[in-house]
């Protein structure tokens, strides 16, 4: 009788464990659908070649894939810059007036930063300065987007996917400026 018993718990396992397997698959091909989805409807920002004197238009394009690293863009290899995460730009949401979102001044510091776009030229690599919007409404609409499927996933409303991945957000830039303090600090002797 114990021995029946222990074949029926194990038979009972060995059926929970098919059941599971076969549910992380349906949920892993939904989640390849909720994101195929949302990247189909994303847009790429236009691209500022001369962040000196170009205008923000959408007649910018940025010349071949965003995230190369060393890889080959219209005029050679190139370099790509590790992204920065930017608050809202004044010129898309319209009420940034505190300085906020200065996405071309970050590319221009990150050109002369360490003289890096100089050295990067010299070597023969195209540097591409790559300044991510976190905040912007675009990236706003992004968010909602991965919010309500991952909320879909989980069961819960979009509201609080969206809020469990700005809150990500939020640690992951918080975590990137402590590094980027840390590798400012004078070493020590």
């Amino acid at each position: 009788l114990e021995q029946k018993e222990a074949n029926c718990q194990q038979e009972k396992q060995q059926a929970l464990e098919i059941v599971e397997k076969e549910e992380q698959k349906s949920l892993e091909k939904v989640q390849a659908k909720a994101f195929a989805a949302i990247k189909a409807q994303m847009t790429t920002e236009p691209r500022v070649e001369n962040v000196v004197t170009a205008p923000l238009t959408s007649s910018v394009t940025m010349p071949g894939p965003a995230l190369k690293s060393r890889g080959t863009t219209g005029s050679g290899p190139s370099e790509v810059e590790k992204p920065g995460l930017l608050p809202p730009r004044p010129e898309t949401s319209g009420a940034a007036n505190d300085g906020a979102g200065d996405r071309p001044v970050n590319e221009a510091r990150k050109r002369q930063h360490l003289d890096t776009q100089r050295l990067c030229l010299d070597a023969g690599v195209q540097f591409v300065p790559l300044v991510a919007e976190a905040c912007g409404p675009a990236a706003t609409r992004v968010w909602s987007m991965l919010g309500a499927a991952v909320g879909s996933l989980s069961g819960d409303p979009g509201s609080v996917g969206t809020e469990c991945l700005q809150q990500s957000l939020s640690v992951c830039q918080q975590r990137e400026n402590a590094r980027a303090l840390l590798r400012r600090q004078p070493a020590e002797e």
